[in-house]
C-alpha cells in the first residue's frame, strides 16, 4: 500500500513532528510505501539548531512552501504525489496542509484519513493570540473530521469531538502517542550521585515547565542534594530562567534548551523520577503527552496533574495530583522520594506498560484498521 502524510511542520525543527515521523518509520518497516510532505522552515533553522540531524531512511520526502501564496503550488505538488498513493493520511486540520490533502483526496477520489492528536482550536489561540486565526481553524477542526472516511483520536476528549462533529463510532480509532521501545530503554537503577527530577517538553505551547520549578522550589531546602533538569527550549525559555534565578535555584536547575533528540534518552537514563505538570485547559483535556510514554518507556515513575488522558496512561506507574495545584504537585514528588521501594516497582511497572501499550507499534496496528476501513469505503 502506498501512502502519503501530508503534515504542516519542518520535521527536523519541530518536536512534535515526532509522531508523524513515528508512524512514517513503522509503516516502512511494516512494508508501506511512504511519502512524508512537510514545510521546511528556514528562519527556524536560521535561529534554532536542528533537533534531527538527518530525517529517517526508507521514506520518500516531498517539500512544500509555506509561504501564503504558495497554495496553488502546494496543491500541484501534493495532488501529484497523490495520484500515486493507495491512502492520504493528513496529520492536522490547518488550512496550509489540509487544503491540498482534501483537495487531492476529493479530485482524484483517494480514501482520506485524519489523524487528530491535539485541540488545534486552542492551540493556534495561544500560539498567536488572534481570535480571527482561531475561528479559522475551528471551522477546519469541524469540517476535515467530516470530510475523512476514518479519524484516528489521540484521546478520549477527542473522540468526543469527533462524534459531536458529526464522525460516527465506527470510524474512530484511538492512536494515543507511543513510544520508540529501543531509543527509550530504563537505567538498571537509579542514578547513584542523588536525586534528579527532569522535565522534557518543548517550552511552547501548553507547557507548564514553570509549575516543575515552583514544585521543586518548595522541596529544594527538605532535599539539598536534588536537582531539576528542565530539558526543551522555545519562546518561555528566558521566563524560566528569569524564574529560576529569583527562586536563587540556578545552581541546582538546569534548563538546557533545544537539544537533539537523540540526548533524551541518555537524560531520562539519568533520573530518578519525570515531571509532567499541566492545569486543566481544553488543550491539555485533549492531549495524549508524548513526555509521559517516553518516561514510561525509561522506566521512570512519574509524577502528573491528573486531566486527560493522564491518568489512564500513568495506571500505576506514578502520582497523579490535582491539575494546577503546585502544592499538590510537590507533594507528589515527596512522596515518591520518601518511598524507593515504591520507585523501584514503578520503574519496572512503567516499562511494561510502555511495552504493551504506548509504543509506536501498538498506535500503528489501530492506525492499519482505520486504513482497511477507509480502503472499503473508496
Amino acid at each position: 500500500m502506498k501512502i502519503l502524510m501530508v503534515q504542516r511542520f519542518d520535521l527536523q525543527n519541530v518536536s512534535c513532528a515526532r509522531r508523524v515521523l513515528a508512524m512514517a518509520e513503522e509503516l516502512s518497516r511494516r512494508g508501506y510505501s511512504v511519502t512524508l510532505a512537510h514545510f521546511p522552515h528556514a528562519e527556524r533553522r536560521e535561529s534554532l539548531p536542528n533537533l534531527l540531524t538527518e530525517l529517517p531512511t526508507g521514506i520518500q520526502y516531498i517539500t512544500l512552501d509555506r509561504r501564503g501564496l504558495a497554495m496553488s503550488r502546494n496543491i500541484r505538488v501534493v495532488m501529484e504525489a497523490a495520484r500515486q498513493a493507495d491512502l492520504i493520511h493528513l496529520w492536522k486540520c490547518y488550512p496550509d496542509a489540509a487544503v491540498p490533502a482534501v483537495w487531492a483526496a476529493l479530485r482524484l477520489r483517494k480514501p482520506l484519513h485524519y489523524d487528530w492528536d491535539d485541540y488545534e482550536t486552542g492551540i493556534s489561540l495561544e500560539l498567536t493570540g488572534s481570535r480571527w486565526v482561531s475561528h479559522t481553524v475551528a471551522l477546519w477542526e469541524r469540517v476535515v473530521p467530516r470530510l475523512a472516511d476514518t479519524v484516528t483520536v489521540a484521546s478520549e476528549a477527542l473522540r468526543e469531538h469527533a462524534i459531536n462533529c458529526g464522525v460516527p463510532g465506527d470510524r474512530i480509532w484511538d492512536a494515543p502517542v507511543g513510544a520508540d521501545l529501543e531509543r527509550f530503554q530504563p537505567a538498571p537503577e537509579e542514578p547513584a550521585e542523588g536525586i534528579r527530577l527532569v522535565y522534557v517538553g518543548q517550552l511552547e505551547v501548553a507547557s507548564f515547565a514553570e509549575m516543575a520549578i515552583q514544585s521543586f522550589a518548595q522541596l529544594a531546602p527538605e532535599f539539598p542534594g536534588a536537582k531539576l533538569t528542565i530539558a526543551g527550549g522555545g519562546r518561555y525559555l528566558e521566563t524560566l530562567k528569569e524564574l529560576t534565578r529569583s527562586l536563587q535555584l540556578s545552581d541546582r536547575i538546569e534548563l538546557t534548551g533545544y537539544i537533539p533528540a537523540e540526548k533524551v534518552p541518555e537524560i531520562l537514563r539519568q533520573s530518578t523520577l519525570a515531571l509532567a505538570p499541566f492545569e486543566d485547559t481544553p488543550i491539555t483535556r485533549c492531549k495524549s503527552p508524548l513526555k509521559i510514554v517516553e518516561y514510561l518507556a525509561c522506566g521512570l515513575p512519574v509524577v502528573a496533574s491528573s486531566v486527560g488522558e493522564t491518568p489512564r496512561m500513568l495506571e500505576g506507574c506514578g502520582v497523579c495530583v490535582a491539575p494546577g495545584d503546585i502544592q499538590a504537585f510537590a507533594q507528589g514528588i515527596r512522596r515518591l522520594l520518601k518511598e524507593p521501594g515504591e520507585r523501584k516497582k514503578m520503574r519496572l511497572d512503567a516499562r511494561q506498560r510502555a511495552e504493551k501499550i504506548y509504543n509506536w507499534k501498538s498506535t500503528v496496528d489501530h492506525l492499519e484498521e482505520a486504513y482497511r476501513r477507509a480502503g472499503e469505503k473508496s
